[in-house]
């Protein structure tokens, strides 16, 4: 079963006609609600799973593929507390313009979760004051998700947006770079 990291801040770095430029917390070590603990020994070792995965906007929902991916992750860095952040770009191209919009004011914070399956082995134990009841021993990423301020809940795509999504469609069926 699909599951995702606690909502963590990112922001844009980059913002052009060609591409756009992000920062962001993909994920780090606790104990998941529903009783998991992710340490920070394997969100290192399973970090490589998401280097090149792609990168999708909205809401969360289900594993990411080439119809809905808006961008992908090109970098990741475990940092000392277990926080796994991450570099990547947005291709300003597969975004609708309410989108573009939403995301010009660079100084303006979105929310990152990371969608990824877990592996895990029942052991019971407390961390940092949280019981859990198994220990992930690995994390195998799908994806990320970045959420935009304005962007809560479902929006209606445009007339325009419902187009390219089909042109895009055709040419991934085609078997053409989209």
């Amino acid at each position: 079963m699909l599951k995702y990291s606690i909502p963590d801040q990112a922001k844009i770095t980059h913002h052009s006609d060609e591409e756009i430029q992000f920062e962001a917390i993909a994920g780090q070590a606790g104990v998941t609600d529903d009783g998991v603990l992710i340490s920070p020994e394997t969100i290192k070792a399973s970090s490589r799973w998401l280097l090149g995965r792609p990168v999708t906007l909205g809401a969360v929902g289900s594993p990411a593929g080439a119809s809905n991916a808006v961008g992908q992750v090109d970098s990741v860095e475990v940092q000392e507390g277990g926080e796994l952040k991450v570099a990547g770009t947005l291709w300003p191209q597969k975004l609708s313009r309410q989108q573009l919009q939403s995301m010009e004011g660079a100084e303006r914070p979105l929310k990152a979760q990371a969608g990824f399956f877990l592996m895990a082995m029942p052991e019971s134990g407390t961390w940092e004051g949280k019981s859990y009841k198994e220990k992930a021993t690995g994390l195998q990423y799908d994806h990320l998700s970045l959420v935009l301020p304005e962007m809560k809940g479902h929006s209606a795509p445009t007339r325009e947006d419902e187009l390219r999504e089909l042109e895009r469609s055709w040419e991934a069926r085609l078997g053409r770079k989209c």
